[in-house]
């Protein structure tokens, strides 16, 4: 999946259009900010007409601050991402050695198997987090 396509995928659905051959990351990312912005404004019940304003209707200074917006959020939702993936490992593999600790008896063994289930469940949930960020890239 693009980048691109990502960004298709992000949007609330209002009327500013994928970004075009020509946008760079930034534009795309100050067009989503927009398009959320105007969808929300357009919920309000007396939204004041420069809420409306679209993207491609915006002056350049509106436009920087959408793409700063834009900026910010990704680069705090990519760091939240790596602490989630990076706590993710962490619990599978203390879960792991737990788990390797487990006596004998028969409660025991239904806990090691419910361990175990969990432990595959964090270990998928990694892998599909590293596949999505080789996609984007």
């Amino acid at each position: 999946m693009s980048r691109q396509n990502l960004y298709a995928n992000l949007g609330p659905g209002g009327d500013t259009p994928p970004p075009g051959q020509n946008d760079t990351p930034r534009e795309a990312l100050g067009r989503l900010v927009r398009d959320t912005w105007t969808t929300w404004a357009r919920e309000q019940p007396d939204p004041k007409p420069h809420w409306l304003t679209s993207w491609d209707n915006l002056d350049q200074e509106q436009r920087e601050v959408d793409m700063r917006i834009g900026e910010v959020l990704t680069r705090n939702a990519d760091t939240r991402w790596h602490q989630l993936k990076t706590e993710l490992a962490y619990d599978a593999a203390r879960a792991e050695q737990t788990v390797d600790e487990v006596a004998d008896d028969e409660q025991s063994r239904r806990r090691w198997v419910q361990a175990r289930t969990r432990i595959q469940a964090l270990r998928a949930v990694i892998n599909r987090m590293n596949q999505i960020e080789q996609e984007t890239d």
